[in-house]
């Protein structure tokens, strides 16, 4: 219905719509929490009934625009090798600067994925919980009863939309709970943000000039200290001035300076079972899922089983014979001696001498 009133939406824009005009729903319940941009949120009714007609309004009127082109933060890996406790919370915490001065920088969000690596004997029993900046609580993850797998998670993506328009600068803190009373250890965890960024400065050639004439290679003197007005950045690798610093580099907002980092890692995460495994490394250091293992053990089974079946078809029909060729050739011999064919013979009940002298009325 939004998209036959407005054909051009994309799925972003459908996504904004639905946060900005739903209503809640079953205000009595107490998962309801305002996040750090005033949307209700819920853990059963997310952000509420959908309301067709606000959606069609807003869809169609005048004042609304496209969104922006999203960007992608990626926050620094943080290794902690935390003990899980049984029945207990092992915490962790990471402070993000939402890429600011980048390129692809993201102080809008509009979901968050975050990525766990942990050892546990019985993942179905632990919860996580997600907390932004602004205190929104995300639960990532649920205690399962039917999960019994103990491999844990190995880089393992969550997402949450509960932050939805906060600012993610500021600590984002993580909570995994043993809810069985089995103990684990707590690795690793990232944090992708994906959000927009609306640059409002008006960059203009004089703007550029200026930068040009104080940035130096190798930034032996802060920039900040020769070029205090500055609105662009001073790359100190190459002395070239950018608008914005680059998504891998490290960026000092005081200084206004941007340098190449080397211990920042800029290849995508892999999900979970896309990366092959290596030679010599077995299906269980591969990362193959308990339920792949079975499965191929059932199909192998039921190959051989089919072939079974078909070599006793062919047995029970005789089309093969199992004896050996001397067998055979005896067999051959003895049947071609003994189909002797008959013809039917019918005689009258008159007996006499002619009869008996094989000239009677004997008739084939």
């Amino acid at each position: 219905m939004v998209l036959e009133a407005n054909p051009k939406l994309s799925w972003r824009d459908l996504q904004h719509l639905v946060v900005n005009t739903s209503r809640m729903t079953d205000r009595t319940d107490k998962g309801w929490q305002k996040n750090g941009a005033g949307h209700h949120v819920n853990h059963k009714y997310g952000f509420g009934v959908l309301d067709t007609a606000a959606l069609v309004t807003a869809a169609t009127s005048p004042n609304w625009k496209t969104s922006p082109e999203q960007h992608m933060c990626r926050e620094r890996d943080h290794t902690d090798n935390l003990k899980i406790p049984n029945r207990g919370t092992a915490t962790s915490s990471i402070v993000s600067t939402g890429c600011v001065g980048k390129t692809n920088c993201v102080m809008k969000l509009e979901h968050v994925r975050v990525y766990v690596t942990l050892n546990h004997k019985s993942r179905g029993s632990l919860r996580i919980v997600l907390t932004s900046p602004a205190g929104t609580r995300s639960e990532l993850l649920g205690p399962r009863e039917r999960d019994y797998s103990g491999e844990g998670f190995q880089n393992w993506p969550f997402m949450t939309v509960f932050s939805w328009g906060e600012n993610p600068v500021g600590t984002w803190k993580i909570e995994v709970t043993d809810t069985k009373g089995v103990t684990g250890e707590f690795k690793k965890w990232s944090i992708r943000l994906y959000g927009t960024c609306e640059d409002h400065r008006n960059i203009t050639p004089a703007d550029s000039e200026l930068c040009s004439k104080n940035c130096m290679k190798g930034c032996q003197e802060p920039f900040n200290k020769f070029c205090p007005n500055c609105s662009m950045y001073c790359h100190c690798d190459g002395g070239e001035c950018l608008p914005l610093c680059n998504p891998d580099d490290e960026v000092d907002q005081e200084t206004k300076e941007c340098r190449k980092s080397l211990s920042f890692a800029t290849e995508e995460d892999e999900e979970p079972g896309t990366s092959a495994p290596t030679k010599g490394v077995t299906l269980h250091q591969a990362g193959i899922s308990t339920f792949m293992k079975l499965l191929i053990i059932f199909i192998l089974v039921a190959v051989i089983l089919t072939a079974v079946l078909i070599v006793w078809h062919f047995k029970i029909s005789r089309k093969v014979c199992w004896a050996n060729p001397d067998k055979i050739a005896k067999h051959n011999q003895s049947t071609s001696q003994t189909k002797v064919g008959y013809w039917p013979v019918s005689v009258t009940p008159e007996v006499n001498n002619q009869n008996l002298k094989g000239l009677g009325n004997i008739q084939m």
